[in-house]
């Protein structure tokens, strides 16, 4: 055998050696979870962080603030959340949500391998837990954009505008109004987490926000966003970081005002759209006024926030 040959295809054996080992050694979350996967970290965070979920839901208010005469059919997605705890306190809230009050129905799912449009007829709306990851790209890009645009809506946390469904081109980034961005850092994250992040109100007579004791700070892990091109609607801040007080994330000189959004809504077709950067972390669910945020911003978004005399 010619010598060269032989070394260059024992270096490739090499190399594909060494990558089947780094594969075996990677964790589930890296690799891809399976839904059994992410619903056992679920359930096992969920007993890990015992005393954080007991705390949140004191949070819960003895009565709902819905419309009267609403329920609401909410389907919850949960996947490729490479395990944050924050996932797990969305799908505790919302489980002892469905069990408190009447006027919301939650399924559950951890897999997008049987949405389809038929089976979204069912639901007023979808909650993307921290979706971070999909094998199934036209969920994101066809089936759940036709969903919100015959009236739908969704409801999107943290890690769900991560690259999985495409850059900022993709159909379902234009929906939701953003992507995050990668180039600032690799991860899409401004530095720092957990620091205190300054919050503003841009309208605080919003009915989404009403539960926000603004000004105040609140710490978790931001992303840097980017804007996708020829949106029909911008997307409406409801809670903003105070770019002139951050002191400890790194912000990109080319940040536009977006990338300070912790939370917004916009149109899209006849329905509407939610995007908020909580949560990562437990804890921030352990904070009152979060928590009746969250729901507040889930039952404006389903079209079923009740005015204030209405509660």
């Amino acid at each position: 055998m010619n010598l060269d040959l032989h070394f260059s295809f024992r270096r490739f054996s090499y190399a594909i050696f060494a990558g089947c080992l780094l594969w075996s050694l990677l964790p589930t979350v890296a690799r891809g979870q399976t839904a059994e996967d992410t619903r056992q970290k679920v359930e096992s965070s969920l007993v890990k962080d015992s005393d954080s979920i007991a705390k949140m839901l004191e949070a819960l208010p003895e009565r709902l603030p819905v419309k009267p005469g609403k329920h609401v059919r909410i389907l919850l997605l949960t996947k490729g959340t490479f395990g944050m705890p924050g996932a797990s306190a969305l799908v505790a809230l919302l489980r002892e949500a469905d069990r408190r009050y009447d006027a919301l129905e939650v399924t559950e799912l951890f897999a997008d391998n049987d949405i389809n449009g038929e089976m979204l007829k069912n639901y007023d709306l979808v909650v993307l837990n921290a979706v971070g990851s999909t094998n199934r790209r036209e969920v994101f890009n066809e089936i759940l954009p036709a969903y919100v645009r015959e009236g739908g809506a969704i409801f999107a946390t943290h890690s769900s505008l991560i690259k999985h469904a495409g850059g900022a081109e993709s159909v379902f980034n234009h929906m939701m109004g953003a992507v995050v961005d990668d180039r600032h850092s690799h991860t899409g994250h401004p530095g720092k987490h957990w620091f205190p992040l300054p919050l503003v109100l841009p309208d605080p007579t919003h009915p989404a926000v009403r539960s926000v004791p603004a000004p105040v700070e609140l710490g978790d892990e931001p992303y840097v966003f980017i804007e996708p091109p020829d949106q029909e609607h911008r997307p409406q801040v409801l809670i903003a970081i105070d770019k002139e007080r951050v002191t400890k994330q790194e912000y990109p000189d080319y940040a536009d005002a977006l990338t300070y959004a912790i939370a917004w809504t916009k149109p899209y077709g006849k329905g509407r759209i939610y995007y908020t950067q909580w949560a990562h972390f437990m804890k921030t669910y352990t904070v009152p006024w979060v928590v009746r945020t969250m729901l507040d911003g889930l039952l404006f978004t389903a079209g079923a926030l009740a005015e204030p005399e209405n509660q």
